[in-house]
């Protein structure tokens, strides 16, 4: 019914509790990305399911049941500075359970355009940037 992507939980605004409840409900075994997650919420998940992973600068909760398939193409994740890391590892974290490959070029670009076109080669074999 999902055609293969997980069921994913926007955890903000949910408590502990009701983390824990839908990422254990899944009776069909789907992959399950909770988004937003604290590390409280991991540690409910992980009472209830031990195979549960944890990408605290991504704040995801990952329970793998398949693994998603793996084209050859690649999507490139790049920041100007390193304060917007986490967000940009909330991106490629989330590309990568639903199955993409991803390069990470962070801190490309704030301090100098050398940073940037130092990377080309690399962001041109991607598909997406």
């Amino acid at each position: 019914m999902r055609t293969g992507y997980p069921e994913i939980i926007y955890c903000a605004g949910k408590t502990v509790e009701q983390v824990a409840e839908y990422s254990g409900n899944d009776e069909k075994e789907n992959n399950v990305m909770g988004t937003r997650a604290t590390p409280e919420m991991f540690e409910a998940v992980k009472k209830i399911a031990p195979e549960a992973i944890f990408f605290p600068e991504a704040r995801i909760i990952s329970l793998s049941k398949n693994a998603p398939e793996r084209p050859d193409s690649k999507i490139a994740i790049i920041t100007a500075g390193t304060s917007d890391i986490p967000v940009a590892e909330e991106a490629a974290v989330t590309a990568e359970l639903l199955g993409k490959q991803c390069v990470r070029i962070y801190d490309a670009g704030v301090a100098g355009i050398h940073r940037l076109v130092d990377k080309l080669p690399e962001i041109r074999k991607c598909r997406v940037s």
